[in-house]
């Protein structure tokens, strides 16, 4: 996952940038439920 994040630039679009933050802690939600 972290070699995928260095593709992109460090400034990238909003919607975009929202959805990763709401998708990592999706993922940590869920593993912190298990």
């Amino acid at each position: 996952m972290h070699t995928a994040a260095r593709k992109f630039p460090v400034k990238m679009n909003p919607v975009y940038k929202a959805a990763f933050l709401s998708r990592l802690t999706l993922i940590f939600f869920i593993a912190d439920i298990r």
